[in-house]
């Protein structure tokens, strides 16, 4: 089946069977479609340049470059571009972080099938999505902070932020750096500032920050 009058949507993603799954549930609109797909950041920017796309759906966790990175330089390539994350980790921090860089929504991988084409459409309308869940959560970060917890998160850079999330996941700090395009000296004084702010003493209370907020693949 050809683009036609489809709105042409780019996927990234590392697991083919995710990128498989969103072009055959795409293929059963007629309005949307996955006109191409990669498996890393390189081959996401060489398709951007090489091609025009109305959306791009990208995976939280990519080899090779941290997203966060990906989405601010996708967002630096084409600025009107949206750009929909669509990840199984759904903490709210991650949302806020992404959605003010330029992250049109937060898609749960665990959504229902009409959930998501509901969400790429009101996407490619102009719109941004959030979910009743991320915006009660936001609010409560915002107004009642003592009773989230979340108050030194929010003192992070994002950087920082980076930094504690490939902790988290288990990277060690060369990983850390050639994903980051950093010395890993530079990411040993992130780690400093990280615990230093969160009152941290250790990797473990980092670790378990994540296993409390969802940090998972």
């Amino acid at each position: 089946m050809t683009d036609g009058n489809r709105k042409r949507i780019i996927v990234a993603d590392d697991q083919p069977i995710v990128r498989m799954g969103l072009k055959f549930l795409l293929e059963q609109t007629s309005d949307l479609c996955i006109s191409a797909q990669a498996s890393n950041p390189a081959e996401l920017f060489e398709l951007l340049e090489e091609q025009s796309f109305d959306l791009v759906i990208l995976e939280l966790f990519l080899p090779g470059k941290d997203s966060l990175d990906v989405l601010i330089e996708t967002k630096q390539r084409n600025k009107a571009l949206p750009v929909v994350i669509y990840t199984a980790c759904l903490d709210e921090q991650l949302t806020i972080r992404f959605m003010k860089n330029g992250a049109s929504a937060f898609i749960n991988k665990r959504s229902h099938p009409d959930e998501l084409v509901e969400v790429l459409r009101k996407v490619l309308s102009g719109k941004k999505h959030f979910t009743l869940h991320q915006m009660e959560r936001m609010s409560e970060m915002f107004t009642n902070p003592e009773e989230t917890g979340k108050e030194s998160v929010e003192l992070l850079t994002d950087r920082e932020f980076q930094v504690m999330y490939m902790m988290a996941l288990g990277l060690n700090r060369v990983t850390i750096a050639k994903n980051l395009s950093v010395s890993k000296n530079t990411v040993s004084n992130h780690r400093y500032n990280i615990l230093k702010k969160m009152h941290w003493s250790s990797n473990a209370e980092l670790v378990r920050y994540a296993l409390n907020h969802g940090i998972n693949r």
